[in-house]
Parts: C-alpha cells; sequence; structure tokens
C-alpha cells in the first residue's frame, strides 16, 4: 500500500515539475493534508523541487490557534516555509462558502507574490464522491458532475489535487503503516455543515435504503461527466467563433449545424465567462432560439442585455445603451457624441473604408469612413422615420443586409438635409469620392 501511493505520486509529479519549481501545500494539518506532506517529503529525495506549507486558521474553536502553531513546528521542523492566515469569525451566512473563498483568496495572493508552479490540495476519493451527489442534487449539468478534477485552477493558479483516486481508508492506512500522527478538527463531524451531513448520515443512509455502496458509482459519474465536458469542449472550439471587445460578445452559431446540447453548452460557457449562472429556463430559451436561428430576441440577464438574432449571440453590458441624444453638426477636429469619440480631417488619398457591424465587438470598436466634404451632423437613427440611400428607409436598409435590429440604436450615423448620408454597419459607401473629402473615424469611448 505504502508503495503504491507514492508511485502514483511520483508519476504524478513527474513531467510537471522541475527542480527550480516550486510548490505550495495547502496544510490543514488533518490526515489527507498530513499524506501528502509526507509524500511529497520523500519524494524530494528522488526528484529535487521546493515546497512551502500555508495554513489558514478559521478561528472557529478554541484549540485552533495552538493548532496552527503546532503545524507551523512541523514545517520548521521539515525546514519548509511556512505561512499562516487567521480569519475573522464569521456569525451568519453560508460559512462553508465564506471559507473556502478566504482560503483560496489567500492561496491565490501567496501564488501571485511567490510565483508557485501550482498549488495542492490533499482532497482525496471520498471528497470526490460526496462532491458528485452534491452537484447532483444541487440540479448541476451532466458535463459538471465531475465535482473536483485532478488537474485544475482557480483564477489562473493551478490546482493539483494528486490524492483524487485515493480513498480516505487507504490514506489513514497508508498513514498508519507509517506512524505519522494528524490533527482531527471536529468541525468535520459537525453536522451543521452539509458536508459532515453527507458523510454522516446521507451516504450511509441512501446506502442502507439501496442496498448497494453508492460512492463507486458517484465515482464512476465523475468520470463520465469530466469525459462528456471534454468531448463538448472539443467538438464546439472550432465550430463557432466569438468576438469579444468592449460593447460586449458576438458568437455566430448560424454557420455550424450544432446538436442543442452543443449549443447550451456554448452558452453556459460565455455567460460563466462573464460570471453568470444561468437558470436552465434561461438556458433553455436562449438555446432554443439560437437553435432556430430566430431573429431580435431578446433578455435583460443580470447586469447583461442578451439577444438572439438569426443564430447569433449578442451579449452587451447595459451601460453600452445610451439615451437619444440630439444631432449635433459634424466638425473638423475630434468630438465627442455620447460613448463615441469622433475625429474628421480633410483628406485627398483614398484609403479603404473600414464598416461593417462586427466592428462594433472588436476589441477597437472603431470605423473608418471617408465622405465627400459637406456640411454634416451626428445622429443616433431612428429606423421608422429615416430614409437614406437610394430613398429606402434605414429598416429595409439593414434589413436587406442582414444587420441585426438591435444595433442600429447604438451606432451613430451622418445625416445631410434631415437624412440620412451615411452609416457605417452595413459596410456599404455607395458613393465616388472625387477631390478633397473627409476622414471620419469612429471610436468607442473606454469606460
Amino acid at each position: 500500500m505504502s508503495q503504491f501511493i507514492f508511485l502514483k505520486l511520483l508519476g504524478f509529479l513527474k513531467g510537471r515539475l522541475g527542480p527550480k519549481d516550486k510548490l505550495l501545500l495547502a496544510f490543514s494539518g488533518g490526515p489527507d493534508s498530513t499524506a501528502l506532506l509526507r509524500l511529497l517529503c520523500a519524494i524530494q529525495q528522488k526528484m529535487p523541487f521546493k515546497l512551502e506549507l500555508a495554513h489558514v486558521d478559521h478561528g472557529q474553536r478554541a484549540e485552533s490557534s495552538l493548532e496552527a502553531e503546532t503545524l507551523r513546528a512541523v514545517a520548521n521542523e521539515l525546514g519548509l516555509t511556512f505561512h499562516l492566515k487567521k480569519l475573522e469569525s464569521q456569525g451568519e451566512g453560508n460559512l462553508e462558502n465564506y471559507y473556502r473563498e478566504q482560503r483560496y483568496t489567500f492561496f491565490y495572493q501567496l501564488w501571485k507574490e511567490r510565483g508557485y508552479t501550482a498549488l495542492l490540495l490533499g482532497h482525496q476519493q471520498d471528497d470526490l464522491e460526496e462532491t458528485v451527489l452534491k452537484r447532483f442534487f444541487e440540479g448541476a449539468h451532466l458535463d459538471k458532475l465531475y465535482g473536483i478534477k485532478e488537474v485544475s485552477s482557480y483564477r489562473g493558479m493551478p490546482l493539483w489535487r494528486p490524492l483524487l483516486s485515493h480513498s480516505k481508508e487507504s490514506i489513514l492506512k497508508w498513514l498508519e503503516e507509517q506512524g505519522y500522527t494528524y490533527l482531527l478538527d471536529k468541525t468535520n463531524l459537525d453536522e451543521a455543515f452539509l458536508r459532515a451531513r453527507m458523510r454522516k448520515t446521507l451516504i450511509p443512509s441512501i446506502e442502507q435504503s439501496f442496498g448497494k455502496n453508492v460512492r463507486k458509482n458517484l465515482t464512476k459519474h465523475a468520470n463520465s461527466a469530466e469525459l462528456i465536458e471534454d468531448y463538448l469542449k472539443i467538438k464546439t472550439a472550432s465550430r463557432v467563433k466569438t468576438i469579444e471587445g468592449k460593447c460586449g460578445s458576438y458568437t455566430d452559431c448560424s454557420k455550424e449545424d450544432l446538436h442543442l446540447l452543443e449549443i447550451q453548452y456554448i452558452v453556459r460557457m460565455l455567460f460563466h465567462n462573464k460570471k453568470v449562472t444561468l437558470s436552465f429556463a434561461e438556458l433553455e430559451n436562449i438555446s432554443k432560439h439560437l437553435k432556430m436561428k430566430s431573429t431580435h430576441k431578446k433578455w435583460f440577464i443580470r447586469e447583461f442585455l442578451t439577444y438572439v438574432d438569426r443564430g447569433g449571440l449578442f451579449i452587451l453590458p447595459k451601460k453600452v445603451v445610451v439615451h437619444p441624444l440630439d444631432p449635433i453638426t459634424l466638425q473638423i477636429g475630434t468630438q465627442s457624441f455620447g460613448p463615441w469619440i469622433v475625429h474628421v480631417e480633410r483628406s485627398r488619398k483614398v484609403k479603404e473604408n473600414k464598416l461593417g457591424w462586427e466592428r462594433f465587438f472588436e476589441e477597437g470598436a472603431n470605423f473608418f469612413l471617408q465622405i465627400p466634404e459637406n456640411e454634416y451632423k451626428l445622429a443616433y437613427p431612428n429606423r421608422s422615420k429615416d430614409s437614406l440611400y437610394f430613398k429606402k428607409s434605414l429598416s429595409s436598409w439593414l434589413l436587406e443586409h442582414k444587420v441585426p435590429a438591435f444595433l442600429s440604436p447604438l451606432i451613430p450615423v451622418i445625416q445631410k438635409d434631415k437624412n440620412i448620408f451615411s452609416e457605417i454597419i452595413t459596410g456599404k459607401a455607395p458613393f465616388m469620392l472625387q477631390g478633397e473629402h473627409l476622414d471620419v473615424r469612429f471610436e468607442y469611448k473606454t469606460s
């Protein structure tokens, strides 16, 4: 048993570590992190790397400060740097989430400051199984039922859980064989916390009622969920294009015959990147209309405006929407118009226009247009009243060129004699330039 755990951890670290790499171990002093610490120290004899320890004192038990000093003494005995953080007491709310966030914030700060290769965590197979069951009851999507992964990240900080394939029982047996002592945190047995209730009551009750050991099946579900997520990630990565800029994001799902499951995965990941968790109803509604290539569907989702238009998904911060402004005279030089900065100069050199509504979602959100010299105004368009080229209405013109309807009120146009002389979102500029003309560049302000 002892040789098996050692060799498996050695195999995990080989190829991931070099002699100049430095690891941080989240060290609670419990059996899991103690086993990981002792294994790492043994492996250092075969492959050199640096190791430091970090401990968070939650301050919830009278003996926690004394335990922290005991762990500092263990670190000193092993010649390892020890980092300690004591938390302020938190009397209400979800304590488990609060403490977890506080721990990871501390570890993340250390990682940023000291340049560790990864944070090592002592999670083992029982933790994985409990997380899978918890996520199932919380209604997690199938590809998210894996709970925790052997290799993952937190805000870019690599997280390694090399004991994840070992059961708690096997780790306790290894510690006993080696004669290592460890601390026991009584809060892990306190059924005021969900984890303790699952461990002591819920899972044993399910197994008793079901007549079978369900833990191994939970591990199987975790493995299957991880495979599903990898499959969806690979299947969708090259099939859709997302443009992300200061004005929001545009994802084109129109050019591929995507399965609804793939569309749902894409939508979830786009909002996840914006730190938004969709409800099942929101996800199903958006995905359905994307699949159907519906036109001009709109939702307010947290701080974002969300549109679906002909297979395109548009996610815009609400601050992008502007209130109507009165037209202003277009002038040589630089002027502001709502959230836009407009630069105008005279020129005789014909350049390539840079137009089209997709530019709105690029990082710079810049448009460049050349127009004959004349007197013009800047205005926000009125789709129902404005007319432009060839006496067409703006609505007809935008529809003809497949411009998403919601975009026209967000992007200024150039007026002449109260009609629209030019716009920048269809990519069309149907007039000839002769002699001196105006170079006009629109730039969206950085918030």
